[in-house]
């Protein structure tokens, strides 16, 4: 039998709007376990690093931003920390974006970004991105329990195993 934290994070990953629509078939039997810190060394950076920490959109790195949006499907809008966004799966009819930035942050050569996304089981996601020669690449991305707001937040959630790999290949 599982233990009842692991069965409440299946099923968190496998509701998440991010991860339900494009993701594997998840196998009941083998619960999703949270980050290993020591075999991960972005997300050991993430807890390290010295960030300029940013609460705009218009404040990360183009590039990074675009590559995001290149990866979330087929509505990348993310809106502000301070608009309304569809955060639950209730259909409204203002067309809203499905998800909310929370914030990003980043020291030379990189970054991460912190977003919400809305839907059924609204997760909150962390994503990681180094830059390699002149561009940049996702090097980690994970679904945080619970949803955080600040830096120390999410560094303290991660450091308390509450962040799980993201299992498929896109739709972050």
């Amino acid at each position: 039998m599982l233990p009842r934290t692991s069965i409440i994070a299946v099923g968190f990953a496998v509701l998440c709007g991010a991860c339900a629509s494009e993701l594997k078939e998840p196998n009941p039997h083998v619960p999703i376990q949270p980050i290993d810190l020591s075999a991960n060394k972005h997300v050991r950076r993430f807890l390290s690093a010295n960030f300029h920490v940013v609460h705009r959109t218009r404040e990360v790195e183009p590039a990074v931003l675009a590559l995001l949006r290149s990866k979330l499907g087929a509505d990348p809008r993310l809106a502000e920390p301070d608009q309304i966004f569809q955060g639950s799966d209730v259909i409204d009819p203002r067309n809203l974006p499905r998800r909310q930035f929370v914030l990003a942050g980043y020291e030379p050569g990189f970054w991460f970004v912190d977003y919400i996304q809305g839907g059924f089981a609204p997760c909150h996601h962390l994503v990681l991105f180094s830059q390699v020669n002149t561009g940049w690449t996702i090097v980690f991305a994970g679904d945080l329990f619970p949803k955080q707001k600040t830096l120390s937040g999410i560094r303290n959630a991660v450091r308390n195993g509450k962040l799980l790999p993201q299992t498929g290949p896109n739709d972050y």
